[in-house]
């Protein structure tokens, strides 16, 4: 289809009509404000392309100076209170689908630069890596070694302990057998 006269008025060029995105439903063709709805919405929907193109760059950009863009900078709640508009204009039926598709495109961006930031630290840096994990180790080990010997330490007591109470059982036993077996069936 041919791009609408108002798109040509407004200073847009045919390259920021998307026909499947910015025509309104052939319902709405009737209805009195018709032209200034459709206007409307192609206007919003152009502000929200210009604003998730721009936000792409910064992105980008923080990327290539090795900076670590935050998720939160495609969150719903970012991009409508920068297009100062609601999340639910940004999550309308009709521009939910290439909305979500652009910050799942930048999500991913922001993810695999995570994840090749982390190797090239870990390849970087893998003898401070090293040390630090094996000093935790031994403080890991430290730690356990003091808990046993303070485990070993209380079962020693408490073997001898129960040693002095079998010694002092079989004493009792020893001198009630010396007595004879009378002394036992008086008792």
């Amino acid at each position: 289809m041919a791009v609408p006269e108002f798109v040509i008025r407004m200073g847009g060029t045919p390259d920021e009509w998307i026909e499947r995105d910015d025509r309104l439903n052939a319902e709405n063709e009737n209805l009195g404000f018709n032209e200034r709805n459709q206007l409307d919405w192609w206007i919003q929907n152009r502000k929200i392309r210009v604003f998730l193109t721009e936000l792409a760059k910064l992105v980008e950009g923080k990327i290539r100076r090795g900076e670590s863009p935050s998720k939160r900078l495609i969150s719903w709640s970012y991009i409508a209170r920068e297009l100062k508009c609601d999340r639910a204009t940004l999550k309308h039926p009709r521009r939910y689908q290439w909305v979500r598709a652009r910050q799942t495109q930048l999500l991913s961006l922001i993810e695999e630069s995570a994840s090749r930031r982390a190797e090239l630290q870990a390849v970087s840096e893998p003898g401070i890596s090293d040390i630090d994990r094996l000093n935790m180790q031994l403080a890991t080990q430290r730690t356990q070694t003091a808990r046993w010997y303070d485990k070993c330490v209380n079962l020693e007591h408490q073997v001898a302990q129960l040693r002095r109470l079998l010694a002092i059982r079989n004493a009792k036993i020893k001198g009630i057998e010396s007595l004879g077996s009378d002394h036992i069936q008086q008792i």
